[in-house]
C-alpha cells in the first residue's frame, strides 16, 4: 500500500521503479531520464505523465533532484512516497525481548507457532 507521506526526491530509487508523486499527491509515471530539456539555463532530463486529480494526463519535465521550475517551490515537484508495510510476531512467555521471525500474514504466524504463543501481533510500519 502506498502512502502520501513524502521524502524527498531520490533520482536513483526513482530509476528503480519506487514510486514517485508530486508535491500535491498527484500520481507521476516517469516516461525518462535522459532527455536534452532545458529551459532557462537549467537542464530538465527527467520527463514524466501526470495524472491530475480529475484524472487528466499531461507531460512535465524535471531537473534531476525533481524540480519542475528552476529555483521555486512547485505543486509538481517530485517527491518519493512511502510504502506502507505489515507483518505478524509470535510472541512466547519467559522470553520478552526475544520475539520469532516476522511473517507475512497471520495465517503463516500461525502455522509457525508453537502451543507455548501467548500472543500473535501485528505490526506496521513505513519504508
Amino acid at each position: 500500500m502506498i502512502s502520501k507521506k513524502l521524502k524527498p526526491f531520490d533520482l536513483e530509487a526513482a530509476k528503480a521503479g519506487a514510486p514517485v508523486i508530486t508535491r500535491d499527491g498527484c500520481e507521476v509515471r516517469i516516461i525518462c531520464f535522459d532527455s536534452n530539456i532545458e529551459c532557462a539555463g537549467g537542464k530538465y532530463p527527467i520527463v514524466a505523465l501526470i495524472t491530475d486529480h480529475d484524472g487528466g494526463v499531461s507531460p512535465q519535465s524535471f531537473s534531476v533532484n525533481g524540480s519542475c521550475v528552476h529555483g521555486h517551490i512547485n505543486e509538481e515537484d517530485l517527491f518519493m512516497t512511502t510504502i506502507k508495510r505489515e507483518g505478524y510476531i509470535n510472541i512466547y512467555p519467559n522470553n520478552p525481548y526475544c520475539f520469532s521471525m516476522l511473517y507475512p500474514s497471520r495465517e503463516n504466524a500461525d502455522q509457525s507457532s508453537s502451543p507455548s504463543r501467548v500472543a500473535c501481533v501485528m505490526v506496521e510500519w513505513e519504508e
